[in-house]
């Protein structure tokens, strides 16, 4: 079942060296620290892959990273 719903529509993604930069900069400037930089990671390249959204049990961890624009998406909340 898992391989079947995931194996065939993702596409993996990497960020390039240049935009490590832009990520850490964008982390100081929202003063976001810690722990929450890799959940930033995550928000920071599904932006620069053009996702629009993003599908998490923990629509809290991704609060911080509503400056890239992201519709959060938890299928825990029906009005989200």
């Amino acid at each position: 079942m898992i391989e079947h719903n995931f194996k065939n529509p993702i596409r993996i993604v990497s960020i390039q060296d240049k935009d490590y930069w832009h990520f850490i900069e964008a982390m100081s400037i929202h003063e976001i620290r810690g722990g929450r930089t890799y959940d930033g990671l995550i928000a920071f390249s599904g932006y620069l892959s053009q996702i629009q959204n993003i599908v998490t049990l923990n629509p809290n961890h991704f609060d911080s990273f509503s400056f890239l624009g992201l519709i959060v998406i938890s299928p825990n909340n029906s009005s989200v």
